[in-house]
């Protein structure tokens, strides 16, 4: 796909977990427990929202200006070695949040209620809301 794929779902679970047929252009959802596997990178546009969230990557995880991620409980990217880098703190919220292979994020709802892990940590300059 080379535009836009729309998953909406309502509170419905949305599964997306065949990584080799799995490559979107960009990507907006709205569901309960979300999986989504890509076997390509992602990049998020639009807002979007989620119970849970589970997104595999096989490439970048970014954010177009402007779109949001709400995610109620928690959201989950794994990236491998590839940047996660989600920048619009203003309107990111997760529950609890766990990375792997990231290089920036910026979420407006750190805070004690958030829960935080990840694999490695980021460049100095990169530490945001810890």
């Amino acid at each position: 796909m080379t535009n836009t794929a729309n998953f909406h779902a309502g509170s419905n679970a949305i599964t997306l977990t065949n990584a080799a047929a799995n490559n979107f252009g960009n990507l907006t959802l709205a569901g309960g427990t979300v999986s989504v596997t890509e076997d390509s990178a992602t990049n998020w546009v639009g807002s979007s929202s989620a119970a849970s969230l589970l997104l595999t990557s096989n490439g970048a995880v970014t954010q177009t200006a402007g779109a949001t991620l709400a995610v109620t409980n928690t959201a989950n990217f794994q990236a491998g070695s590839n940047a996660i880098t989600l920048t619009n703190a203003a309107a990111n919220n997760f529950g609890n949040l766990t990375l792997a292979g990231w290089r920036g994020v910026g979420d407006g709802g750190f805070g004690d209620e958030l829960g935080w892990s990840s694999s490695g940590e980021p460049a100095a300059d990169e530490q945001r809301g810890r």
